[in-house]
């Protein structure tokens, strides 16, 4: 600290002029003890009498958001404070709450600050430390004055577009009806869901094989695997288990067949809507 090379100096002085009887240096060394006193006192007092206030905080934000605070710090006495420093001393990931002001007596001194939200959770603001001392920076003393306000930062949020809505109904309308049943049922019904969006059926009247013939006809390079789908769905309809390897050779059919479908059920759609 500053203070104690001003006292081993003051020591100093004092020594050398008791040694040599020199008086100037003994005037020297009262003018050092007296500047060391006033700035002892001065330090205290310019501590002492300063209220800190939060006047306005988020409470409540997001990632990505913005925490605001307004800071006000006020001398209640009659002692002009030279410079007094601020700290918030927060828990929030990047927050950067320092200042350093001067205050005339019985006036205030207000900032804002505004710090990014990095990190969700729930986080303090405050309490406040408080540095004062004289000013010839002798001394310096610290206090902590204030209570920690709760900000809490949720996850970022985003805003559901058309596309999003659009895309959630579409995964609707794909899985409804699908509760309860078996790989061969989902499989089939996934089936006509798709050609009926593409415009091939299935007709009220047709019957699952002839449905799968008239759909094979339309689509006559996928003629295997509808075959597969629709045998398939006539054989677990009747009761008769399937085994693993037909149940995987279902779903390879099935993977290959559903882009062709879907893409032609894209192309159908759009050329419905350009005329």
């Amino acid at each position: 600290m500053r203070w104690t090379g001003a006292l081993l100096i003051l020591l100093a002085v004092t020594a050398y002029g008791m040694a040599t009887g020199y008086g100037l240096l003994f005037r020297l060394s009262y003018v050092l003890a007296g500047v060391l006193l006033v700035a002892w006192v001065w330090s205290r007092l310019s501590i002492r009498g300063l209220e800190v206030e939060l006047v306005e905080a988020t409470r409540e934000t997001e990632v990505g958001g913005w925490a605001e605070e307004r800071l006000r710090v006020r001398n209640n006495t009659r002692v002009p404070k030279t410079w007094v420093e601020v700290q918030d001393q927060t828990d929030l990931p990047g927050h950067r709450g320092g200042n350093v002001v001067g205050l005339p007596r019985h006036e205030f001194r207000s900032w804002k600050l505004r710090t990014r939200c990095l990190r969700r959770g729930v986080f303090n603001l405050g309490p406040f430390t408080v540095t004062s001392g004289d000013p010839f920076g002798f001394f310096r003393y610290s206090r902590t004055i204030g209570v920690p306000h709760t900000l809490l930062v949720y996850p970022k949020t985003v805003p559901l577009g058309a596309a999003s809505l659009g895309l959630m109904v579409l995964l609707f309308l794909w899985r409804r009806g699908l509760g309860g049943l078996g790989q061969e049922a989902r499989v089939y019904l996934h089936l006509t869901r798709l050609a009926g969006w593409a415009g091939m059926g299935p007709q009220a009247s047709q019957t699952p094989r002839e449905f799968g013939a008239s759909l094979a006809q339309m689509v006559p390079r996928a003629q295997g695997e509808i075959k597969l789908v629709v045998d398939g769905y006539a054989v677990a309809t009747y009761g008769r288990r399937r085994g693993p390897a037909q149940r995987q050779a279902l779903g390879e059919a099935w993977s290959r067949l559903r882009w062709s479908l879907l893409w032609r059920a894209t192309l159908g759609r759009l050329g419905r809507q350009g005329r």
